[in-house]
């Protein structure tokens, strides 16, 4: 999950900001219901995710239900003045699931129809990005609340950020079309790839940082300090 492209949010977001919410027709919620929706990830072939935002709620809804063509094609109905798309996102993560939906309690999923497609709530927004001069520009950090297991097999290799403090923050999904080249690192930070000899589960679940690079590479975090990763030698 990832909010706005780095070049379209904060336009998207003021200009939001400038009119009333309108309604939105033809929508359904169903809220905390016991029934977990098969998200998968990359090993699964359940590759790509496809998210709108609500900006008056600050809530994400994740689907997989089309393909990154259709959705780049799609425009959203005049009354959805209120809603964004994201960019299409593809999983750096073998599998994984969410726990709950935000507001739900452990076991229980927020869903919502409309657009003939179903949606799962994945994500609270606490903001909608932020670009500091520590980081020269190259990273909008974004803070939000949610419940996501992320699992990889022996034998993967990890993508592993570290800032100067020592934070670690994992690749977890990148842009579509994916991007040929590497995130351009402001000074003091550090980029490298390790290989699992085991298999390896970390939950971002709660307060997550979203660090969005230049390339658009999705970092989330940090790993608590003392949490061992099991590198291969």
């Amino acid at each position: 999950m990832n909010i706005f492209p780095r070049s379209a949010w904060s336009t998207a977001l003021l200009a939001s900001l400038t009119v009333a919410t309108g309604s939105c027709s033809d929508v359904a919620i169903e809220r905390c219901v016991e029934r977990a929706m098969n998200l998968g990830g990359a090993k699964d072939g359940a590759k790509q995710g496809f998210e709108l935002i609500d900006l008056s709620s600050r809530e994400v809804w994740l689907t997989r239900d089309w393909d990154p063509e259709e959705f780049s094609n799609f425009s959203l109905p005049p009354d959805w003045i209120m809603w964004r798309k994201n960019d299409p996102r593809t999983s750096a993560v073998d599998s994984g699931s969410f726990r709950h939906s935000p507001d739900c309690a452990s076991g229980e999923f927020t869903y919502m129809t409309a657009l003939g497609r179903e949606f799962l709530h994945v994500v609270n927004l606490q903001n909608f990005g932020e670009v500091s001069a520590e980081t020269q520009g190259l990273i909008r950090a974004v803070t939000l609340t949610k419940h996501h297991e992320t699992q990889w097999e022996a034998g993967t290799v990890l993508r592993v950020l570290t800032d100067p403090d020592g934070q670690r923050y994992l690749l977890i999904a990148r842009t579509w079309p994916v991007p040929q080249q590497d995130p351009t690192l402001p000074d003091g930070w550090t980029l490298e790839e390790i290989t699992l000899e085991a298999p390896f589960t970390f939950a971002l679940d709660g307060e997550v940082q979203v660090l969005r690079m230049d390339n658009e590479d999705s970092f989330q975090g940090p790993l608590p300090k003392d949490l061992e990763i099991p590198v291969g030698g």
